[in-house]
């Protein structure tokens, strides 16, 4: 008797970019502005809601938290509620601010912060199985009853594995299964 394996494997890219973004509010003159900034692999996206009227503003960036010795890296449109900046470093963390003058004076937001270059790209998975003697580049394999099979995905380093499923557990790349009936193994990588 035969039993068949189905081995999905499935990648997940790890992601510095968070799942959800808080806004950082600044009020005065009637009018509030809260900030968001997100890092990606080649720029910041920042983004802006407004309440009030604003008459301009002004978009300001530092490499701390602390707002002074900050610099204005752009100039707006008083209607304008997104700004991308491409010109900071790789991997750098950088600290936003924009200010927004109302009739009544100027005030700033409260800081955002984003990593440029924070955006990981998934590592495409491969995957391989040896079922009785042989590896094979497939996702699913029949194996004889009471047979073991190897499971062993690609890439072999960069990252970290883990398994469930079909008996599988652990971090370990390499997965031997002894399934008594059909089952589906998943693994999931992620990079480091």
């Amino acid at each position: 008797m035969r039993t068949l394996i189905p081995a999905l494997l499935l990648a997940f890219g790890a992601s510095a970019a968070p799942l959800a973004l808080a806004q950082s509010c600044g009020s005065g003159g009637g009018a509030t502005v809260c900030l968001t900034a997100t890092g990606t692999a080649n720029n910041v996206q920042l983004g802006w809601t407004v309440s009030g009227t604003v008459t301009s503003l002004e978009i300001f960036r530092d490499t701390d938290a602390d707002p002074n010795g900050r610099t204005r890296i752009a100039v707006p449109g008083a209607s304008a509620r997104s700004y991308t900046d491409a010109a900071g470093n790789i991997g750098t963390r950088y600290w936003y601010w924009v200010k927004f003058t109302t009739n009544a004076g100027s005030y700033n937001s409260g800081s955002a912060n984003a990593t440029l270059g924070a955006a990981c790209k998934p590592t495409a998975i491969t995957p391989y199985i040896n079922a009785n003697g042989a590896w094979t580049q497939t996702a699913s394999a029949t194996i004889k009853t009471g047979a073991s099979a190897i499971l062993g995905p690609q890439p072999t380093s960069g990252g970290m594995w883990s398994w469930s499923g079909c008996g599988t557990a652990g971090a370990a790349r390499e997965q031997t299964i002894q399934p008594p009936a059909a089952c589906t193994a998943t693994a999931t990588y992620t990079n480091s």
